[in-house]
């Protein structure tokens, strides 16, 4: 997704293979895809004690050992 939003902003921005992408998202004033989904986590992770649910499902708990190595919302906070 990141290769894509990258080239579409190329097009857009009407610019040369050399500028760099970090220079495209600045003039564009868009995140990249990682830094959205970190700022989304985030948002999602804080929003949890305020929340009804994380008692049910026990999210709120960072677990040490996992069977299957899955990225969950609060591994990207780390």
């Amino acid at each position: 997704m990141q290769i894509v939003q990258n080239k579409v902003f190329r097009i857009i921005a009407n610019a040369p293979w050399f500028v760099r992408n970090s220079n495209l998202h600045k003039d564009v004033q868009i995140q990249d895809i990682k830094a959205h989904i970190k700022t989304l986590a985030n948002n999602f992770h804080c929003s949890l004690p305020n929340s009804s649910g994380e008692i049910h499902y026990n999210l709120l708990t960072h677990p040490t050992h996992r069977r299957l190595k899955r990225g969950r919302p609060h591994d990207l906070l780390h």
